[in-house]
């Protein structure tokens, strides 16, 4: 793989219980994949809280959304335990894909993955609902 594990386009990290990884609004440049530990996904909702929309645990990557859509991170990524996050940088992420085609679908698998869980969530919440008038209407 090119050297890509001893380069600052792949490295591993650590993040204390608490630690903060990214915040919403952040832009983002990387992503990751949890070695060991566990990471929280949080939002803030409407009224100011946060909200948990995931736990992560070893084999689970986040981040990606910001990286691929070039726009600001959706969400707040926290360490809830001590973790070991393996970092990877665009040019990381462009060189994975190039060389370890597998890693495109494992990628794609997450990405649906959560798009699923999203739309059960709208769904039980009965935010989906197009008969609903829309708020401030």
């Amino acid at each position: 793989m090119k050297n890509l594990e001893t380069s600052e386009d792949l490295k591993l990290i650590s993040a204390a219980p608490g630690e903060v990884i990214f915040n919403e609004g952040d832009l983002g440049y990387d992503f990751y994949i949890v070695q060991g530990g566990e990471i929280e996904i949080r939002r803030t909702d409407a009224d100011g809280d946060q909200i948990c929309l995931a736990k992560l645990g070893a084999g689970e990557l986040f981040g990606e959304f910001a990286l691929l859509s070039t726009s600001p991170r959706s969400a707040t990524a926290v360490a809830t335990q001590q973790s070991e996050l393996l970092r990877v940088s665009e040019k990381g992420y462009q060189e994975l894909l190039g060389q370890l085609p597998e890693w495109s679908i494992k990628l794609m698998e997450s990405m649906v993955g959560r798009l699923k869980a999203m739309n059960e969530h709208l769904v039980q919440t009965d935010q989906f609902r197009f008969d609903k008038p829309f708020h401030g209407k």
